[in-house]
């Protein structure tokens, strides 16, 4: 039986919120919350982002990443001690770039490159008004591959036909760069199993190119054997391929508010008409078929319509006595609230354990956003065990299992580890994309001149000594392939009810 879907909107405003690791359990060694003032912190509210075609000067962008410069000093745990010297090297880079003039989006890159030394996730400038081509993409085998397609219904077209914000066209790949091919068939729609040869005339390994030198590095994954690209990269071309900006900064033409993508179909090259939209926000759901829960979670949130949404989950969990629940946190990239503390009461364990300390640095922009009364400085939380406060009426005691790819990030990878490491739950899929320890909580800011948004993490998290692996690697591990796209089959669920199959 399925449940309608609730509307539950993460949206895409950049408040970073502290991670909310640590509970009233935790002993405090220099806590960071004896220098707080909740009542102090006032949100990150930003300004309207200039067009990604927007020319700046050498002054501006000079000014603007001196700027940038300061606040990764200033806030950044990894920057406590000075810059490394990759760090060193990308700003003189930096410096030398901006000395003749750049769009928008150009600066955008070279700001990234250097954030990207600090090998963190959450550190980079961002688009906040991105639109992107509505689809889900897998990276499998150094190919990217259409999972779904849903344009918008019905299509907006633009105003009085003026087409994107960023009037000036980018510059078209050759037809060299192309390989000479050219899709002569119409393709229609994108469909499940399609593979992507090139957007608007750009071949993917431009535009993956692209976003590689721009990526930091948490976690290695291997596909043959060998580690060839990060955690990241992967979530990197499966969630960012598809934004405007990022299809802008490889060279397609996005002034008419649709692009031509090229797609391997049946053996051959077809293509496709696909729209420029704004992110559709997602919700939580939850189906429930022969015992068996899949409980959907695509972001994190801490509210109350998170917790309404879970009471009624449960509620339907204990009345249609359910033997198994899958916490299915597939492309989760976290959305800035910790649901760790909403869920686990739900489940049948009785310490909650997750991380095992955090380091919180202290910075005006810290302080002004999250209420700290320092604005230098270090200070060490320790957590340790947290005690779950059980639901005494919907506890669930069956077996759990939690669904992981490379495109958990943040928040949600902090609830997989808490399923996992508290002995809740067998973790099913692939490595995510975060580090089990890294760095997180960010706070935001814009520059100046460019407009540029950006997010700077202000914590060090650390996960259980005694279980500090790398990356989040999965108890039972699956491989997806692009057959499986085509058909709309689901490998991870059906590796679940194998296992449910052997424990009986």
């Amino acid at each position: 039986m399925k449940k309608p879907k609730r509307k539950n909107h993460a949206g895409r405003q950049l408040l970073a919120s502290l991670v909310l690791v640590g509970l009233a359990t935790g002993i405090f060694i220099y806590s960071s919350y004896q220098h707080r003032d909740l009542r102090a912190g006032k949100p990150f509210v930003p300004k309207e982002e200039l067009p990604l075609a927007t020319q700046l000067t050498p002054a501006q962008m000079k000014e603007d990443l001196a700027t940038f410069e300061k606040q990764l000093a200033q806030v950044h745990p990894a920057t406590a001690g000075g810059f490394s010297d990759e760090t060193k090297a990308a700003l003189e880079q930096a410096k030398k770039s901006v000395k003749s003039p750049k769009k928008v989006s150009e600066f955008t890159t070279i700001l990234n490159q250097v954030a990207a030394t600090l090998q963190d996730g959450h550190t980079a400038a961002v688009r906040l008004s991105d639109r992107q081509i509505p689809a889900q993409l897998r990276y499998i085998e150094d190919k990217l591959y259409v999972k779904s397609y849903s344009p918008p219904q019905p299509a907006q077209p633009a105003e009085n036909g003026e087409g994107s914000e960023n009037e000036e066209e980018a510059e078209p790949a050759t037809d060299e760069e192309d390989g000479g091919k050219s899709a002569a068939a119409d393709g229609g729609q994108l469909q499940p199993g399609d593979e992507l040869v090139s957007i608007g005339g750009v071949p993917i390994s431009r535009i993956t190119g692209r976003l590689k030198v721009i990526t930091p590095t948490e976690t290695g994954r291997s596909d043959s054997g060998t580690v060839k690209n990060s955690g990241l990269f992967y979530r990197a071309c499966e969630n960012d391929l598809l934004r405007e900006s990022t299809l802008y900064a490889a060279g397609v033409d996005t002034s008419s508010g649709t692009v031509a993508v090229a797609v391997q179909r049946g053996g051959q090259q077809v293509t496709c008409t696909a729209p420029l939209a704004d992110p559709a926000a997602p919700s939580f759901s939850y189906t429930i078929e022969s015992g068996v829960c899949q409980l959907v979670l695509p972001y994190c949130d801490s509210g109350k319509e998170a917790a309404s949404f879970l009471k009624e989950a449960f509620g339907a969990i204990k009345q249609q006595k359910v033997h198994t629940l899958v916490v299915d946190l597939r492309q989760n990239g976290g959305s800035g609230s910790d649901m760790t503390a909403l869920l686990m009461p739900y489940i049948d364990v009785d310490n909650v354990k997750q991380f095992s300390n955090t380091v919180t640095r202290y910075s005006d922009l810290a302080a002004a956003q999250l209420g700290y009364r320092l604005t230098t400085g270090s200070a060490l939380t320790d957590i340790g065990l947290q005690k779950n406060e059980r639901q005494s009426d919907l506890l669930f005691t069956g077996q759990v299992y939690c669904l992981i790819d490379e495109g958990v990030y943040g928040t949600a990878n902090d609830l997989a580890i808490a399923l996992h490491d508290s002995g809740a739950a067998k973790l099913v899929g692939s490595d995510t994309a975060a580090a089990s320890t890294g760095y997180g909580a960010p706070v935001s800011g814009q520059l100046k001149n460019s407009g540029i948004c950006y997010r700077i993490s202000h914590q060090k998290i650390t996960r259980f000594a005694d279980s500090d692996a790398a990356a989040l690697t999965p108890d039972i591990a699956v491989k997806i392939t692009p057959q499986e796209l085509a058909s709309q089959s689901d490998s991870h669920l059906q590796a679940v009810w194998e296992d449910v199959k052997k424990q009986k």
